[in-house]
This record gives C-alpha cells, sequence and structure tokens, in this order.
C-alpha cells in the first residue's frame, strides 16, 4: 500500500497558472521557469541577472551614463522577456508532472533567501569592492550641479582633480560620505574672493554654475509655478516685502525681469568681516565664507616651517597628517605625509564643506562623481 501511494505521489498531475508563472518571474527572473520545471531555464536567467549586475558594479560600461544605460536596459529586457516566456510556457503546457520542490513555501523560501543574500552578500561586495557605486543626494549644496534627491553614480579612486566633484570623508566622520568640489588640490594656494575660488592666482570656478544667497525685493508675492520653472526651490519670505534664497547668475536675472519683482542682490560679507566658525577657527586667520585665505595646501613631502604665525592652522593638519604626533609639541620644520585637498559646494552660502570643517587628507577620498541621473 505505501509504494502504491508512493508512486501515486511521484506522478501527481499539476495544474500550472500563467498569472503565477509571471508573477514569479517578474519577482525573481528565473522563479516562474522553476515554477514550470525549467530547472536549467531558471539557472541561466538568474544567472543572466547576477552577470548584469556585476557588470553594473565593476565594469567599465557602466563609468558612463550611455553604458549604465544599455545594461539597465539589458535587465530591464531580461525581467521582460522572462515574465513573458514563462507565461507563454505555462500557457502551452499547463499540466505537468510535480516536482519535489514544487510547493509554495519553498518558492517563499527561495524568493526570501535570494533577497538576503542580496542584501548581506552581494551589496557589502558592491559597496566596499564595487568600482561604481550609487548614490543619492540628501541636501542642496552642490546645487544645481546636484539637487536634494537627486540620485547619481561614482566610481573609487584616489586621483581627484582640479573641478573635479569629489566623494569623501571629513575627518573624525567615519562612515559619512560628502560630495563637495575639489577646487584646490596639493601643493595649490587657495584665496576665495565673493565667493570665487581662485588658484595659484587664477579664477577657477565657473560663476554661472554657482548658487549664492540673494535678497529678492518684491512689491508683492512671487508665484510658485513661475519659480518652478525657473528651478528655484528654497526661497524664505521676509517679515517685510521680499524673499531670500539661493540663485545663481541667471535664476538672478531672470528674477529681475518679472514685473513684481524690484531688485535682486547677492549678500556677501565683507572681506574685513572675521567668523570664527571657519576653518582654522583662530583670530590670527580672519576669514569668512566669501573672503578665505590665502591658504597652502600641504603636499606630501613637503616641509613646512611652523612658526608662531601659523602655527595655529598648521598644527590642525598634522594632527590629520600623523595622528600620533602631539601638534602642540611641533616647532620648526615639518614633513607633511599626506596630500591634502580643498573641497567647496556649489551652493557656496549653504555648504558645510572645507571652509568649515578644514582640507580633506588623501586617505580620506573615495572617489569622484560620473555622472546625475
Amino acid at each position: 500500500m505505501n509504494n502504491l501511494d508512493l508512486s501515486a505521489q511521484e506522478t501527481e498531475i499539476v495544474t500550472k497558472r500563467p498569472w503565477v508563472a509571471g508573477l514569479l518571474a517578474l519577482l525573481t527572473p528565473g522563479l516562474g521557469h522553476l515554477y514550470n520545471g525549467k530547472v536549467r531555464a531558471a539557472l541561466l536567467i538568474f544567472g543572466s541577472m547576477l552577470v548584469i549586475f556585476l557588470l553594473m558594479w565593476f565594469s567599465p560600461l557602466a563609468l558612463s551614463y550611455a553604458g549604465m544605460l544599455v545594461l539597465f536596459g539589458l535587465l530591464i529586457l531580461l525581467v521582460i522577456g522572462s515574465c513573458i516566456h514563462a507565461v507563454i510556457g505555462t500557457t502551452k503546457r499547463r499540466e505537468i508532472p510535480r516536482r519535489f520542490y514544487d510547493r509554495w513555501y519553498v518558492y517563499l523560501v527561495i524568493f526570501v533567501a535570494i533577497g538576503l543574500s542580496f542584501e548581506f552578500i552581494l551589496k557589502p561586495i558592491r559597496d566596499h569592492h564595487g568600482r561604481v557605486q550609487f548614490a543619492q543626494s540628501s541636501t542642496s549644496s552642490m546645487s544645481p550641479a546636484i539637487s536634494a534627491g537627486q540620485r547619481f553614480t561614482w566610481q573609487r579612486t584616489g586621483a581627484v582633480g582640479h573641478g573635479d566633484i569629489a566623494v569623501f570623508e571629513f575627518p573624525g566622520e567615519p562612515g559619512s560620505l560628502y560630495v563637495f568640489r575639489c577646487v584646490a588640490k596639493p601643493g595649490d594656494q587657495l584665496i576665495v574672493k565673493q565667493g570665487l575660488a581662485y588658484v595659484n592666482g587664477k579664477l577657477i570656478d565657473n560663476e554661472q554654475a554657482l548658487q549664492f544667497r540673494n535678497r529678492i525685493s518684491t512689491q508683492g508675492p512671487l508665484n510658485p509655478a513661475q519659480m518652478e520653472e525657473l528651478g528655484i526651490s528654497e526661497l524664505h519670505r521676509l517679515p517685510d516685502e521680499g524673499y531670500s534664497g539661493y540663485l545663481t547668475a541667471t535664476q538672478a536675472l531672470k528674477l529681475k525681469a518679472i514685473p513684481v519683482v524690484n531688485d535682486v542682490k547677492p549678500l556677501f560679507m565683507g572681506a574685513d568681516v572675521a567668523n570664527d566658525e571657519v576653518f582654522p577657527g583662530d583670530i590670527t586667520f580672519p576669514w569668512n565664507v566669501d573672503y578665505y585665505g590665502p591658504l597652502d595646501l600641504p603636499k606630501k613631502g613637503q616641509t613646512v616651517e611652523i612658526s608662531m604665525e601659523n602655527a595655529v592652522l598648521y598644527r590642525a593638519l598634522i594632527q590629520l597628517d600623523n595622528p600620533g604626533t602631539h601638534a602642540s609639541d611641533v616647532v620648526g620644520p615639518y614633513t607633511f605625509n599626506h596630500d591634502f585637498y580643498f573641497m567647496m559646494g556649489d551652493n557656496r552660502h549653504n555648504a558645510a564643506d572645507s571652509r568649515f570643517r578644514g582640507p580633506v587628507p588623501d586617505y580620506l577620498i573615495r572617489g569622484k562623481l560620473n555622472y546625475v541621473w
């Protein structure tokens, strides 16, 4: 009796539903084919999906926007094709012998196992070793290049040059990644005048691509729809008639052309106004966000004479250059072991960048931006 029952169980015929096959294939490409009893096809499809993900994370093709679109296109085609093929396969052959794994809870376990594998195995591999990384901006400090909420990709590299949008950590903030533009490299002298960066005596900024805080004098309220058309999102109503907001030079000109607007003026600090919140935070260097420097960025192998005049500035950098050194004891010549970079946000009046946190040593550079989605 037991043998007869076992034989009957092995040859049990089950009816497959096309919509179930399509749903399983949509949740995890290959799972719909497993439902149809096509084990080899299931492994091939799932393996193809894994290969595409690996190409997104490690392939040079993913370094370009066009290349990433191609890979995303392949992934979408794989998912859609897998769904269609699974549904068609079920429609053509709806009754098949039940396999030993053909139980709803088995598919659930497979789905959960794949999800956990991506979260705790593949994702850590991507985050720690992937050549291409995916991220999302949480602030408008790099606006208009990167707006708040925009997604972008960046590549792991220690080679960051003038104008590159770098991905890095600030000293004392491990694990927190920041995205700012590199305006000065090791060995450069940086001076900021009226919010614009000059490196070795030359203007390095594209003024049209930067935002500054402006006061907007008006005769009445601004039209929100009109502001949205101009790409202006951060406006604050002032107690009197008018607004304050972060604008590019082009946006400011367009605002001035609106009849209800009387005037638009950028709000710069004076060259003689000291702000002790900016690096190095000492009255010896009476700098502010709009007028900063001159600051000489240390270069690896460069020897700097530490004197009473520059002690406050360079001892802070020495502490980063060699954490085991008691910087307060350093007097006279000091040779730096690391390169230092100066990072600034394109939204110059709304970015807590190197003007506040100081230069960034090379060992905290993680990479640079590729493109914004």
